[in-house]
């Protein structure tokens, strides 16, 4: 998953848990050790040597099938809505899915949205792409044959196709992720911790409060221009000056942003 909202390579944790479980209990054993009081009884498959200099290409499975996928992230098919596309799977492009473009993902100052996203790979399987977490709103672009895997905070979220016109935004901006010259002007904005997603974000233990600056929309490490993490509601209000051009974006989560004067 993206930690918080800054976009992260995934795997499948179920997989990789297995399979480090089962690798552990190879190697407590010498090969062809059949001893039931270790590890079960279970047979080493590999040498110590083996396992230390393998580059994991046969253990960690890096392709998945659209239902592997759905199973892992506990979602069924979606489905369109009126406005938009409800919370669920989908392969981009495909008949009743989001075309490819740019789209708006709803959701709320208090509970966190996700967004998982895997781009195709061969013969009808995915690999990994990005992963999300968001307050507020998001804004994501889709490309065709992506598999999509979207949860809203709330049931009635959604995905909605985004125009070229500017979202209408609050004073001061709230968390969510704006177009730099189309939804909030270029220049410098005052950042601090936004109190209503405090309890959020502390419930989830590694997160904190930060301000993200985008060059795209990919979610690449290379696309980060700029991150500004700020300590816990909690510890008191913090604030910090960032700058934005136009063109870039800007996320903001557990934040609040108000523009300086110039």
């Amino acid at each position: 998953m993206r930690m918080p909202t800054k976009a992260v390579r995934v795997a499948t944790a179920a997989v990789l848990c297995c399979t480090l479980t089962a690798l552990a209990g190879c190697a407590a054993q010498e090969p062809g050790n059949q001893d039931a009081n270790v590890n079960g009884g279970a047979e080493q498959s590999f040498s110590d040597d083996e396992l230390a200099n393998h580059d994991g290409s046969s253990y960690f499975p890096d392709t998945f099938t659209f239902e592997e996928l759905l199973a892992d992230h506990d979602c069924q098919p979606g489905h369109a809505a009126e406005g938009g596309f409800s919370a669920g799977g989908y392969i981009v492009g495909a008949e009743g899915a989001p075309a490819p473009g740019l789209y708006h993902l709803t959701g709320t100052q208090t509970e966190d949205g996700e967004m998982s996203v895997y781009e195709p790979a061969d013969e009808g399987t995915f690999k990994v792409g990005y992963s999300l977490s968001y307050f507020g709103f998001a804004l994501v672009q889709l490309e065709a044959g992506d598999a999509i895997f979207f949860k809203p905070p709330i049931e009635e979220g959604l995905m909605s196709a985004q125009s070229a016109e500017p979202l209408s935004v609050s004073d001061p901006l709230m968390s969510g992720l704006y177009r730099v010259g189309t939804d909030i002007p270029a220049g410098s904005y005052a950042v601090t911790q936004e109190e209503q997603s405090a309890q959020a974000i502390a419930a989830k233990g590694f997160a904190r409060p930060q301000a993200l600056i985008y060059a795209n929309l990919t979610f690449e490490d290379e696309s980060t221009l700029r991150e500004e993490y700020l300590p816990p509601y909690e510890e008191g209000p913090v604030q910090i000056t960032i700058t934005v051009e136009d063109g870039q974006y800007l996320e903001l989560y557990g934040c609040t942003a108000t523009p300086l004067a110039s």
